[in-house]
Order: structure tokens, then C-alpha cells, then sequence
């Protein structure tokens, strides 16, 4: 169950953000997207309630393996290739991959015409598996900063 605390999706001005979560989960069957059997609202949190992945996420898995093997990384690489293609065919942006979202709005993982805001499109979510593949090939992201603003600097 994703438990999302009310009170920080007002501050960062999500609500409307995870409302779309919810109803893209609701609707998406693909075997690669996560299912949504419910959702409830208590006083405090917003409650969704998913499709149970063993296994955890991939950021867990490198921390614990460090860089993938080959094999290992083709295969989490493909199968999140064939959910955003079914995304994509509906028209969906996801605009925020990164490896613990993978049970499968980081700064590393930003594409340059989000940076440079310019709109953005399919080719954002292209930009972040590029990134993902090279951290799970090689154990890191390829773009570094101690803040956004240099990290951006190295991106764009």
C-alpha cells in the first residue's frame, strides 16, 4: 500500500499529480504496470492500494548488488521499455523514472529541455532510461552535483 501524507502534497502543490497516479494505475493492464486494486482517503493520507511486486525496487537491489550483470539489466531495461511504450501509446508522459520507482522529480534524472523548460514529451522519459541504464551497467548516474544547479550544468 502507497501511503501519501495530505499535508506534503499541498506543499509541493501535488494533489493534482497524485490523483492522475491514481487514475492511470486504476486504468492501465499491461503486465509491466503496476495495478491499482483501490484507493481511500483518511484524514491525513492519501491510500493507494497495489499489486504486491516481490523482489522490492531496483534502486534497493543495486545498493545491495551493486551494478547489474548484463542479463539482469537488459531484462528490467526491457520490460520498462514495453510499459512506457503502452504509456506513451495513451499518451502518457510518466516525467519522473528512477530506479526505486522500479519494482520494476530526481535531479539526476532530468532530461535538458525539462531543465531548460521547454516543454517536454516522450523524449524525457527516453532521456531517464538512458540514465537508468547506464546506472545499472555501471553502478551510478553519469551526471554528478553537489547541487541541482551544477548537477544541470554538467546535463545541459
Amino acid at each position: 500500500m502507497k501511503k501519501i501524507n495530505k499535508q506534503n502534497l499541498i506543499l509541493r502543490n501535488q494533489i493534482q499529480q497524485a490523483f492522475v497516479e491514481r487514475d492511470i494505475l486504476t486504468f492501465a493492464e499491461n503486465p509491466f504496470v503496476v495495478s491499482m486494486y483501490c484507493s481511500f482517503e483518511t484524514r491525513r493520507h492519501l491510500c493507494m492500494v497495489m499489486e504486491y511486486v516481490e523482489g522490492g525496487d531496483c534502486a534497493t537491489l543495486m545498493k545491495n548488488m551493486g551494478p547489474l550483470p548484463v542479463d539482469m539489466a537488459r531484462m528490467y531495461f526491457a520490460e520498462t521499455v514495453l510499459a512506457l511504450e503502452y504509456l506513451h501509446n495513451y499518451g502518457i508522459v510518466h516525467r519522473d523514472l528512477k530506479p526505486d520507482k522500479y519494482v520494476c522529480g530526481t535531479p539526476e534524472y532530468i532530461a535538458p529541455e525539462v531543465i531548460l523548460r521547454q516543454g517536454y514529451g516522450k523524449p524525457v522519459d527516453w532521456w531517464a532510461m538512458g540514465i537508468i541504464l547506464y546506472e545499472f551497467l555501471v553502478g551510478c548516474v553519469p551526471f554528478f552535483g553537489d547541487t541541482p544547479e551544477e548537477l544541470f550544468g554538467q546535463v545541459i
